[in-house]
């Protein structure tokens, strides 16, 4: 069997045995190509604005953000976030062309297509 193939069985059986589970998003269906595409972002800049800040064109293409949970901790293995009941991790796909690049104490950095920002929790 190939390997996608039984990845796809492991997690339709999770969904089974444990319901509260989140489904993954679409560019995560496989670890490989979140890996690709992850390979393919640009490095964090030193500065980011806040949402608030951005351009009001790009603002009105972003998508609403609201974490359904927000977690935080020293170790970055152990940060994560709920958006729409998707558990997502720095590095992670958050919606259509919206990545989350990393989380902080208040909120979280994003990258919206070329774009980056801040938006709190």
């Amino acid at each position: 069997m190939q390997p996608e193939f039984l990845w796809r069985i492991r997690l339709c059986l999770a969904l089974v045995l444990l319901p509260g589970a989140a489904m993954p998003l679409v560019a995560q269906d496989t670890p490989d190509m979140l890996a690709a595409m992850q390979a393919h972002l640009p490095a964090l800049p030193d500065a980011v604005p806040a949402r608030d800040d951005l351009p009001e064109a790009l603002r009105a293409a972003l998508p609403t953000i609201t974490f359904d949970a927000h977690r935080w901790h020293a170790t970055p293995a152990e940060r994560f976030i709920i958006f729409h009941g998707h558990r997502v991790e720095e590095g992670g796909v958050v919606d259509r062309d919206l990545w989350l690049r990393e989380i902080r104490p208040e909120g979280a950095v994003f990258q919206f297509r070329n774009a980056f920002f801040f938006q709190p929790r």
